[in-house]
């Protein structure tokens, strides 16, 4: 028997294990980030996923479902574990995927046999094969739109809406799809922006990304490192520009609004990113002007830490 605890099979490969000789493969890109950023389904959904995952590896490689034996439907482990079908679904996907399980449709989930990985479960007609679920057909899909150059890295991919109408798949199925390839490193989802190509054996440092967005155009996305929050980065950002000279003394900041499409955020996250740099006075109010103001030099910085009209200054 397979140790089936063992770290799972190399991100980047296929369902059927092969990994795709990207047209990208031979160039380093500046779209790669070091780790993806979490898409819209947060942590929660990510560490259901672990936690279920986890348990039913155990227990195949323990023996509770031994070979040849059929797994505990979707719903009893969705009460047992109290997750969503969504986090179920996902985890089968992962063990079709390292030929642990099959699914047969209207029949159940099947562990399998090692030794026999192709032996039809019993009271089923001779010949009957797996079902090849809609997130195996949306993930091998576009997976292949990678490897022919269809979508290239740093280049956004069409909305999950229009992917869906277009495959014929049910629009979460195809958003199960794009977390596996962002779990391989291959795409990353930013709130209120869309999904981009990514390239995870090209990892950079850098937050800022020039993407295609089609029709020739271009945006420049912040795909954040790990345990960096947007606001944390927007503070950073706006704190060099105000040690640099881009924004000098006294000079008026961007709006919020021009901000937030900087950084594709919301102008709330913008607020909260320059109070504190308000509370530091680095940043200031002007008594009569609408804005923020960068600080003049020290000895000019009015006590009140507000700028007062320069009549009456």
């Amino acid at each position: 028997m397979p140790d089936l605890l063992s770290p799972r099979r190399d991100p980047t490969a296929a369902p059927d294990g092969s990994v795709p000789d990207r047209r990208t493969a031979s160039r380093p890109t500046r779209c790669a980030p070091a780790r993806p950023a979490p898409d819209n389904g947060g942590t929660r959904y990510a560490d259901g996923v672990a936690r279920v995952e986890q348990a039913l590896r155990t227990r195949l490689a323990d023996g509770t479902y031994p070979v040849r034996t059929w797994l505990p439907s979707q719903r009893a482990l969705m009460a047992e574990f109290g997750v969503s079908g969504a986090v179920v679904q996902t985890v089968a996907a992962r063990m079709i995927a390292d030929k642990l399980i099959a699914s047969f449709s209207s029949v159940g989930t099947y562990v399998l046999d090692p030794a026999a990985p192709a032996a039809v479960p019993a009271g089923l007609p001779a010949g009957r094969s797996p079902d090849r679920t809609d997130q195996d057909r949306a993930e091998g899909i576009l997976r292949a739109r990678i490897a022919d150059g269809t979508y290239t890295v740093c280049t956004k991919i069409p909305p999950f809406a229009r992917l869906s109408e277009e495959l014929g798949i049910p629009l979460w199925k195809v958003r199960q799809a794009v977390r596996r390839l962002a779990d391989a490193g291959l795409m990353v989802t930013l709130m209120g922006l869309g999904t981009v190509v990514t390239d995870p054996r090209a990892p950079s440092a850098e937050s800022a990304h020039r993407v295609s967005v089609g029709g020739g155009g271009q945006e420049t996305w912040t795909i954040l490192q790990p345990g960096v929050t947007n606001a944390a980065h927007i503070r950073a950002v706006v704190t060099k520009r105000l040690t640099d000279g881009t924004y000098p003394p006294g000079a008026r900041l961007p709006t919020l609004k021009v901000l937030a499409d900087e950084f594709g955020v919301s102008n709330v996250v913008v607020q909260k990113a320059l109070g504190q740099l308000k509370r530091k006075q680095l940043l200031l109010n002007h008594v009569s002007q609408k804005g923020l103001f960068a600080a003049p030099a020290p000895e000019q910085k009015p006590s009140s830490g507000v700028l007062p009209d320069r009549a009456s200054a």
